[in-house]
């Protein structure tokens, strides 16, 4: 059930140059009542505007996939950094500043999260076990996806609090980095007890971001179907 509703969608690009997303972050829009668009890896920020005027969305997904590169937020690489793309890096970059440009709401899941923090001029811990201690491993589950292992409580009148409709969820947890120095004009609206990041918005809400994955949680879990419904509709009120 579309309602003419349109959500452009960042992909990853592997070592070989391949496109690749995940079904869950098409499979959550079209959930939420949204048609689901990939946006082609267009590093030229011209070509990546052609295609915005062209395809004119109503919000735009940053999905969760590689590490960032530190250096674009003025770091050396520490022990445990993953796999980085440039590509993407410029990519997805490009395509928040456009997006922000032509106030199109954004909704950042797990790197998604970290490119916004990164974008506002903040920076990242590359390895949370190695940086933080081994007991932060716990956020890059073994258990099943769709298995929550963590609570997130949400800052009273927080825009993400509200789209899931509680002040506290348990979630499931895919990542081992998370934001450190919060960007500029960002507010950190869900943590973890043990004090990590997971939710993150702009004052207006028109960008939000969490570090989990709803997506994957969308027929296990009422909220996080919902979650998605919400921000869709949103994007045409």
């Amino acid at each position: 059930m579309y309602k003419n509703i349109k959500v452009a969608i960042t992909c990853d690009i592997d070592e070989e140059e391949r496109i690749r997303m995940l079904v869950y972050y098409h499979e959550a829009i079209t959930v939420g009542g949204a048609v689901p668009l990939i946006v082609p890896p267009y590093t030229d920020e011209e070509r990546l505007a052609e295609w915005l005027d062209c395809v004119q969305p109503d919000g735009l997904m940053l999905s969760g996939g590689s590490d960032i590169n530190p250096a674009i937020y003025g770091e050396k690489p520490e022990a445990g950094l993953g796999r980085v793309s440039e590509t993407r890096d410029a990519y997805e970059l490009a395509l928040l500043k456009l997006a922000i440009g032509k106030g199109i709401p954004v909704l950042g899941i797990c790197r998604g999260l970290q490119t916004i923090n990164v974008a506002f001029g903040g920076t990242l811990i590359q390895d949370m076990p190695t940086q933080m201690g081994k007991e932060y491993a716990y956020h890059d589950q073994k258990q099943p996806t769709w298995q929550p292992v963590h609570e997130v409580t949400f800052s009273d009148n927080s825009k993400v609090g509200k789209l899931f409709g509680t002040n506290r969820i348990m979630t499931n947890s895919h990542h081992h980095q998370c934001t450190d120095r919060l960007g500029k004009g960002l507010i950190a609206s869900g943590h973890t007890a043990d004090g990590v990041i997971e939710a993150l918005e702009t004052p207006d809400g028109k960008i939000m971001a969490v570090q989990f994955h709803p997506e994957r949680m969308v027929y296990t879990e009422r909220r996080m179907s919902e979650f998605f419904s919400q921000w869709c509709n949103s994007l045409k009120s």
